[in-house]
């Protein structure tokens, strides 16, 4: 824990963030606080001094504390359902309570936070040539590449784009939970064939993507050439 000094009464101040390489330290990289987290200020006597929430930062903040022995609760209800507790440091994450420290001479105290990891998902699916038309993606058919695909919200809302690569392969990383839909361009020279979300537009229903889910396959897309029976 480190004390700096300053003057007048006493700070206590430190960022909840994403904590993305798991360090326990917030790295020049790891920008993303996160909000809504209520953070309680007891005296040694266990009488609750001050509240704060921290903000979109990450940040919370008690100022001009007197001198004194005090500890931190994080009240582990307010922490976000959409983050994994990840990292630690000075709090204890099985009741939110921070070790015993000291307020003395206008100190100014940190090195209690919590480091937190988005709980996303993924999409991972293929473009293909469906040749023997079985509605599955077999060994020894080719994917297509250049065929562009989005991702939408339930809303309708565009989330992202992706080109399929040299081998038909697609990807969507780091979607945040809910229910989404796909479209692909289908490209000229190609007609639908198969696909187990997939309609003949190109157009996928609604699915759903969880916290910490890939989807691999799931949204493959076989065409066959505009010629074939």
């Amino acid at each position: 824990i480190k004390q700096l000094k300053a003057s007048g009464q006493g700070t206590i101040s430190d960022v909840m963030f994403e904590d993305l390489n798991g360090n326990s330290v917030q790295d020049s990289n790891e920008t993303t606080g996160v909000a809504g987290i209520k953070v309680e200020l007891y005296n040694d006597q266990g009488t609750l001094v001050s509240t704060s929430t921290t903000g979109t930062d990450g940040r919370y903040t008690f100022s001009n504390v007197p001198d004194g022995t005090y500890y931190l609760h994080v009240d582990m209800s307010t922490l976000p359902s959409d983050e994994k507790l990840y990292t630690t440091q000075g709090i204890n994450c099985a009741d939110g309570n921070s070790s015993y420290f000291t307020i003395s001479g206008g100190n100014t105290i940190t090195g209690f936070h919590f480091g937190f990891y988005p709980q996303q998902g993924a999409i991972q699916s293929f473009v293909y040539n469906d040749a023997n038309k079985n509605g599955q993606k077999d060994g020894g058919e080719a994917g297509i590449s250049g065929v562009h695909v989005a991702l939408y919200t339930e809303a309708g809302a565009k989330v992202a784009d992706a080109t399929t690569d040299s081998a038909g392969a697609y990807h969507f990383d780091a979607i945040e939970p809910g229910r989404y839909y796909a479209k692909a361009d289908i490209p000229d020279g190609y007609k639908y064939q198969s696909g187990a979300e997939f309609g003949a537009d190109g157009t996928t229903g609604y699915f759903t993507v969880a916290s910490e889910q890939t989807l691999r396959n799931e949204l493959n897309l076989g065409l066959s050439t505009s010629n074939s029976s």
